[in-house]
């Protein structure tokens, strides 16, 4: 996991693999909250795997998830029941809920700003939300594509802030 930048005060952090279980291994988790945004790029995926990734994410902070790719509905809706599931028998009000979102007919550049310009958390975490993480899982070719883009979105956005 790389840091590439920091935007309104969150860093903003990269990870890529080739598999969701090489994600998993090589993505240390940002505290104490994060947005968490991942590119399937039409890759397959097993259900298992992604739950397993997606569990660690939760239990390390993760209260926004957004998808992008392949299955992306089906990975939005594993998210949303294993963050039900972790919650117990007390369901998540308004205000604490993981939010997800899932991006299925958007560019990968509309997802990119998207997640780094509106993905923000449920009330009760926002004042601790501390940063923005995005996965991309796939080929080098479309790894390097993400990564791109994020750095390029960072530029213009700091061009803005000035």
């Amino acid at each position: 996991m790389q840091l590439i930048g920091d935007l309104g005060g969150k860093k903003v952090y990269y990870n890529c693999a080739f598999s969701i279980s090489e994600a998993q291994k090589t993505a240390t988790m940002p505290q104490p909250y994060f947005s968490c945004t991942i590119f399937l790029h039409r890759s397959r995926w097993a259900k298992q795997d992604l739950q397993k990734f997606l569990g660690h994410l939760l239990k390390h902070g993760c209260v926004y998830l957004a998808f992008h790719g392949d299955g992306c509905e089906a990975a939005h809706d594993l998210a949303d029941e294993l963050s039900l599931e972790m919650a117990g028998e007390e369901l998540p009000r308004e205000e604490t809920a993981v939010l997800t979102t899932w991006h299925e007919d958007e560019s990968e550049e509309d997802v990119v700003a998207h997640s780094l310009r509106s993905a923000w958390p449920a009330a009760a975490y926002e004042k601790q939300f501390s940063s923005r993480l995005f996965v991309s899982i796939g080929r080098t070719t479309e790894n390097d594509n993400i990564k791109s883009l994020l750095l390029e979105e960072l530029k213009e956005a700091a061009g803005r802030i000035r």
